[in-house]
């Protein structure tokens, strides 16, 4: 491949990525705020409703796809019947687990000892219908790389259907069905959204050729995003029964304060690189470059970020959560030293789904589950504070298997990948010393934390400026110059 479709590749693919991470900024600073709201209207308890009910609704979600979604995404080559047969897969699939979770609701209320959560479940059971329909526009969106349209429908699905859905029932006192309305509202938002961006033929036909050639994929993606999701979920399983509905609030919200920058970084480095490197998927050498910088790209973003949230957890519950959630701060805070391992496998993930090692990542994610299941039922005999080292530990377990199937697709040393990291360990090191010993303290906590990222924002940009060989590396100084010609050329370009 020349220099020009290269940079052509290059440029689109941080175009999506610019977008992407737009879209989940606006996204997280939603998510944020109305964290901050809900959490003042609706009490743990309701949230640990809520969050067992997305235990069972995500574990099925796997099943109601079949992993056809991410196919279409993944194949060189694509035509009418394989769109057509991922379609109909996907409403046959999703209404099935509708009516399955709906008429099983009672079974898994059982299960997690909380009688309130039937109700939840048969309103939740029309999230798959809803995904069904709209799962194999959104899996061409993602294939042709418009990652500008995917953001925008995303921040507007949540902003008009969750938060604006759920801080209106709340303010109105339906509690936890606050959360659930704003659940399914913004499912429906998007099916909207969606489906007005990208049409395609809805004939509903299944083509035995084009299952078999989706479904070889799809089956071992399937299979990992099984062992995945015990692993994800696997601990709220072990704590919403055996620790209770109270508890599991508890540890739902900072679980997703911890998994945040994943969420909002790490998913776009993966959704966006999954889709660029399926296109050069053959070509091994340009995989390694886009590995090594994309390595660069989390590691600068999520060990700083780890370290903030360790120094300030504290306040960072007391701003989002309020006081009384203060029986969060310690396994919060033990949860922020995982960030970075929670964050930084997508890429190895991208690598392993996009030259089609589904199934060696299977294996690993069953590896990952069960040290997550085990090690929380081990950890709960000490609470939520041990159920969080365990996740610690599942995580770097997890982060070293991913790492590993990565370096043997790509023929990359050990050694190699140790120094890709480098760079970002001392200016982590740097920052969480300096943090440490000049961090700013207020009697507002909001003005701790604006206070100190501003500083540690300062930290970063100091140290790589005055030493980038030692603070950025070869990788990072190549990412800060690529950034600045693509600014540039924009620039130049509605100059012109």
């Amino acid at each position: 491949m020349n220099k020009k479709t290269n940079r052509t590749l290059s440029e689109t693919t941080f175009n999506g990525f610019l977008w992407m991470i737009s879209g989940k900024g606006v996204q997280g600073i939603s998510q944020l705020l109305v964290l901050t709201i809900l959490a003042r209207l609706i009490a743990p308890n309701e949230f640990g409703i809520v969050t067992a009910a997305m235990v069972v609704i995500g574990f099925s979600l796997i099943f109601s796809s079949l992993g056809v979604g991410p196919a279409l995404v993944q194949r060189p080559h694509i035509k009418k019947h394989h769109i057509s047969t991922a379609f109909s897969l996907s409403i046959l699939m999703g209404a099935s687990f509708t009516l399955l979770i709906f008429f099983c609701s009672g079974i898994m209320a059982s299960f997690f000892r909380i009688p309130e959560l039937e109700n939840v479940l048969k309103v939740l059971s029309f999230t798959f219908l809803i995904q069904g329909i709209y799962m194999t526009s959104l899996s061409l969106l993602e294939r042709n790389l418009e990652f500008k349209s995917i953001s925008l429908i995303n921040s507007l699905a949540y902003i008009i259907g969750y938060g604006a859905m759920g801080i209106i029932f709340g303010l109105s006192g339906f509690g936890v069905y606050a959360l659930v309305i704003a659940q399914i509202s913004q499912e429906i938002v998007k099916l909207i959204l969606i489906l007005s961006k990208k049409q395609h033929s809805k004939k509903l036909e299944i083509s035995i050729i084009a299952t078999k050639e989706l479904m070889y994929f799809g089956g071992g993606f399937t299979l990992a995003r099984i062992f995945n999701y015990f692993a994800l979920q696997g601990d709220n399983l072990v704590v919403g029964r055996t620790l209770g509905a109270e508890s599991l609030g508890i540890y739902g919200r900072i679980y997703q304060l911890m998994a945040l920058p994943a969420t909002f970084f790490g998913q776009v480095v993966d959704k966006v690189l999954f889709s660029a490197m399926s296109r050069i998927q053959t070509d091994k050498s340009r995989l390694r470059m886009v590995f090594k910088r994309g390595i660069v790209l989390i590691s600068l973003v999520a060990l700083p970020t780890s370290i903030f949230s360790f120094i300030f957890s504290e306040e960072i519950i007391l701003v989002l959560l309020g006081e009384k959630w203060l029986d969060a701060v310690l396994p919060f805070q033990i949860l922020s030293i995982g960030i970075f391992f929670r964050t930084s496998y997508k890429i190895s993930e991208s690598v392993a789904r996009s030259t089609g090692a589904v199934y060696r990542r299977a294996w690993r994610q069953l590896i990952y589950a069960i040290s997550v299941i085990g090690g929380s039922l081990i950890g709960q005999q000490w609470g939520l504070i041990g159920v969080a080292y365990a996740i610690n530990i599942s995580l770097i377990l997890n982060f070293l298997l991913m790492s590993h199937l990565s370096l043997k697709i790509l023929s990359l040393s050990k050694f190699e990948f140790i120094k890709i990291h480098v760079p970002a360990i001392l200016n982590t090191t740097v920052v969480f010393l300096l943090l440490s010993n000049l961090s700013l303290t207020f009697n507002n906590p909001l003005l701790t934390i604006f206070s100190n990222f501003i500083l540690m924002g300062v930290i970063l940009l100091f140290i790589c400026t005055l030493l980038p060989r030692i603070f950025l590396g070869t990788e990072g100084k190549w990412i800060i110059k690529f950034m600045k010609n693509y600014f540039i050329k924009r620039i130049l370009k509605k100059i012109k």
